[in-house]
Parts: C-alpha cells; sequence; structure tokens
C-alpha cells in the first residue's frame, strides 16, 4: 500500500478533493495514501472487500479502488478514511496502450460510466471470439456462463486462463499465456480501447481530477 507523507502528495489531494477554493480538509502530520489499486472487478486477485480491509489494516486515510475500466466495487470504503471513487481507463495512443487514472471530484461522473460501460460490452464480445479461437485450436470453454458470472466487472484474458485451469486445459495462468494467450498470439484479439484523446475529453466532461 502507498505510503506518503503530505509534502509528497498535497497537490494531488488538494486536485481530487478541493471543495471551492478550500481542501476539504487540512493535515498537519504524515498521511497514508492508496489511491492506485485493483480488485477482482479487473484484473486483481482479492475482492473489493478484501482490498478494503487490507487498507483499513494498515491504517489508510484517503482510498481510491482504480479498477480497469469499471467502478463496479468502488461502493465498498474503508471504515475512517476517505474514499474516492476512481477507476483508470485503458487508452489507446497511436498503437500504445496508456493508463490514465480518473478521480471523482463530485462532478457529471456518469458521463464517464455510461462510456465504460460500452468499452466493458467490447471487451465481453472480444473474449467470446478469443473463446471461439481457443476451440479451434481444441479447448473449449463455454463463454456464456462466464460473461453472466462477470456482471458489471471487466473481463479480459485471465477470466479465459481461469476457464482453462478449471477444465484441465492449462496448469497456470503462466501456462494458459505461454501456451495461447500471449499478446498477438493465435488467439488474441486486439483490445479495442478508449483514444486518448477522448479519454481526457470525457474525464473533464465529468469534472474528474486525472493523472
Amino acid at each position: 500500500l502507498a505510503f506518503a507523507s503530505l509534502r509528497s502528495r498535497d497537490h494531488l489531494l488538494a486536485a481530487i478533493a478541493r471543495r471551492g477554493s478550500r481542501p476539504w480538509l487540512w493535515y498537519t502530520r504524515p498521511m497514508r495514501f492508496e489511491l492506485h489499486c485493483h480488485s477482482t472487478c479487473s484484473d486483481g486477485t482479492e475482492t473489493p472487500a478484501q482490498v478494503a480491509a487490507r487498507a483499513a489494516e494498515r491504517g489508510v486515510q484517503v482510498f481510491a479502488l482504480t479498477d480497469h475500466d469499471t467502478c463496479a466495487g468502488t461502493g465498498i470504503g474503508v471504515a475512517g478514511a476517505r474514499s474516492i471513487r476512481a477507476v483508470e481507463l485503458s487508452c489507446d495512443d497511436g498503437g500504445r496502450t496508456i493508463h490514465v487514472l480518473a478521480f471523482d471530484r463530485g462532478g457529471a461522473w456518469a458521463t464517464l460510466e455510461d462510456r465504460l460501460a460500452a468499452v466493458r460490452t467490447a471487451r465481453r464480445n472480444r473474449l467470446r471470439v478469443m473463446a471461439a479461437k481457443l476451440e479451434q485450436r481444441g479447448v473449449r470453454i463455454d463463454i456464456e456462463p462466464l460473461l453472466a458470472e462477470a456482471e458489471r466487472r471487466s473481463v479480459g484474458r485471465p477470466d479465459l486462463a481461469r476457464a482453462m485451469i478449471a477444465i484441465g486445459a492449462a496448469t497456470s495462468l503462466k501456462d494458459a499465456f505461454a501456451r495461447h494467450l500471449y499478446d498477438n498470439g493465435p488467439v488474441d484479439v486486439p483490445n479495442r480501447s478508449l483514444p486518448i484523446d477522448e479519454a481526457l475529453a470525457i474525464g473533464r466532461a465529468a469534472g474528474a481530477a486525472m493523472a
């Protein structure tokens, strides 16, 4: 978990939490921040509740869960901490993948949520195509139950890898990626990320602080 003094993070805290011309709170002692972490709502290994519990155990005072392209887990806060709704946007910049953090400052966040829903739909369709390619290689994944279980969270290649492990088609995540799911491999399908310019424009329209 991130640990920083006020001097090293006051600019970011002020950008996120400012109310008019005043910060929401002044601190005169070191603080503990967690402003970039993932859960099982995207590619993390712990549920949002488990991530929040770990943050609470470590005395985190400002917390933001930043899953990829979804805010599904952000309703779970950290006891005794300022919790901020946030997301990590997967963006395309001329063929390069850029990750942008967006933090809610109380603006028109629904604008961002609507666009993220379209991104998640594209991710789900991508997995359907990848599952069909796996079947051509002799690995049959029943993709629809997997997608139904995922609900509002972001899905990706790790979901296919775990499904392969469950049916004995791979021994580990590393094995699934090494033999089938690696970048630009026979199963891979390009991920339709948000163009960076569009992501920044949406973030500004939503009133988000971005990093």
